[in-house]
């Protein structure tokens, strides 16, 4: 008998270790709760809740198809001996997966208990990222040729053993059953649409628009594609999507639809890069890719003539985390986020660039957190664009956003701001745009809204001349050459304003 371990690759198409396994007798599809890893400070409550609605989704796909799901609750070790007990298994199928450290030591278990037990464990490697990887050059063109190779096909015919072999199988638990934060009201279902569905939505209505709604706040939600959560757990391949956009465009004539359906691409292309420098450079969860950073925000350094004590930084955490900073752009952002479990990626690099540059707090302060409020949190991407929008990453140009100049860009009649700042609702635009200034008092405008935490105009500067210093220092420029050739973008973009 073959074992099939479902991980993030919820799904029946384009899945080659299901394919493997329904080729030659009967095997089971394996769910894992694994409480260590549910354990982990950047899992919640939205991520679980979303995963079990694919579960019960892909349960049903089975139940079709004459099978079932079994799910379990434990360490894998031990949920593979008691399976192997009830069913001595002889392959152990499943793909590879690139998420945090704790991810990687479970596979490593797993692999020692595969070993121990004479179990060959066969692992399928996804169409995102390659290991081992070789080198960074070239790797465009090698991912581009694995995501243009067909889909993998839905295996025809299935069989799988009695669903009463195995006693210690467990019903759905919930985030109530492992002691997690209720997810946010509005967070995406998958009732919303399927991941083909919204697929279809996407390229079907919004693709016009896409290149010019993406950045704003308010607009984004409906004409994104909406399949984040998705493809973080698998639920579609990113070959599936590429191939669908591709087959999609050869029928489009209107270039502007074009250039949105190239726009959307690159992102799926993005997605894979930054999934792959995890892979390649697991240290980026707990470290700065530039080490000249690693300390810079640490307690007890001087900051506008203030020593950041940890009251302080708890302090500026806190009305950050609880869109309190009297900063309308950024405390909308906040609160939209923990209400709905999602952020389109211009506001989620501003958030980050408040919190790290205007507030001066390490990134790491706000990793765990953060990734708990995205439905759609993928680990490589999260951690990547932390240390890229803090500037600790050494690679990119310091991108210091202005919440004021995000209100009048991407916000301007003021709409998003009024809609999750009620404090708010009354004022004008032309007071939506003064509030966050330093000389400005929203009291005096008859607003009940909090002063600025920091007078943003000093702390940006602070924050430019520090790390443009910095970076400077020959061990962070030795960071920088030596991150570049092992994790760097290779695609030509040309020259930059401010950079030759």
């Amino acid at each position: 008998m073959k074992l099939l371990w479902l991980k993030r690759d919820l799904r029946l198409t384009d899945h080659l270790p299901l394919l493997r396994c329904a080729t030659d007798g009967p095997f089971v599809v394996l769910y894992v709760y694994e409480p260590r890893m549910i354990a982990h400070p950047s899992y919640g409550s939205n991520q679980h809740s979303f995963l079990n609605e694919a579960l019960n989704a892909l349960e049903c796909e089975l139940k079709s198809h004459g099978g079932w799901l079994l799910r379990m609750h434990g360490a894998m070790p031990s949920v593979l001996s008691s399976i192997h007990a009830c069913f001595p298994f002889t392959e152990l199928h499943s793909h590879m997966e690139t998420g945090h450290a704790l991810s990687y030591a479970r596979d490593k278990a797993v692999s020692r208990w595969c070993k121990k037990n004479s179990v060959v464990w066969v692992e399928a490697p996804t169409s995102d990222t390659f290991r081992p990887h070789p080198q960074r050059e070239g790797w465009s063109r090698r991912w581009h040729n694995r995501a243009s190779e067909p889909l993998v096909p839905s295996p025809v015919h299935m069989t799988f053993p009695k669903q009463e072999l195995f006693e210690q199988a467990v019903p759905e638990m919930t985030f109530d059953d492992f002691g997690l934060q209720a997810p946010a009201p509005s967070r995406q279902r998958l009732s919303d649409g399927s991941a083909e569905v919204l697929l279809k939505q996407f390229l079907r209505d919004q693709t016009g628009r896409y290149a010019t709604g993406m950045s704003s706040p308010l607009l984004a939600p409906d004409l994104c594609s909406r399949l984040s959560p998705h493809l973080a757990l698998g639920l579609m391949s990113t070959r599936q999507v590429l191939h669908r956009i591709r087959s999609v465009r050869r029928h489009i004539r209107n270039p502007k639809v074009v250039t949105c359906h190239k726009a959307f691409e690159s992102r799926i292309v993005w997605r894979g890069h930054f999934m792959q420098r995890l892979e390649d450079e697991t240290s980026i969860e707990r470290h700065c890719l530039d080490p000249a950073v690693d300390d810079l925000r640490r307690p007890g350094v001087m900051h506008l003539g203030v020593r950041m004590t940890e009251a302080i930084i708890e302090t500026r955490l806190n009305a950050w985390k609880t869109g309190t900073t009297g900063f309308p752009m950024v405390d909308a952002c906040i609160r939209s986020l923990c209400e709905t479990g999602w952020l389109n990626f211009r506001m989620r690099a501003m958030i980050v660039s408040f919190a790290t540059y205007t507030l001066w707090l390490d990134w790491r302060l706000i990793n765990d957190w953060l990734a708990r409020q995205f439905t759609d949190y993928e680990p490589g991407i999260h951690l990547n664009q932390l240390q890229m929008q803090s500037g600790s990453a050494g690679l990119n140009e310091l991108r210091i956003y202005n919440p004021v100049r995000q209100i009048k860009t991407h916000d301007p009649d003021g709409m998003f701001v009024r809609k999750w700042v009620s404090e708010l609702a009354s004022a004008s635009i032309d007071q939506l745009t003064e509030l966050g200034n330093p000389w400005v008092d929203p009291s005096e405008l008859g607003l009940d809204y909090p002063k600025p935490i920091v007078d943003r105009i000093k702390a940006d500067r602070f924050a430019l001349r520090t790390l443009t210093r910095v970076r400077k220092s020959p061990e962070s420029r030795r960071a920088a050459k030596h991150n570049f050739n092992r994790l760097g973008s290779r695609r030509n973009r040309g020259p930059r304003r401010g950079r030759s």
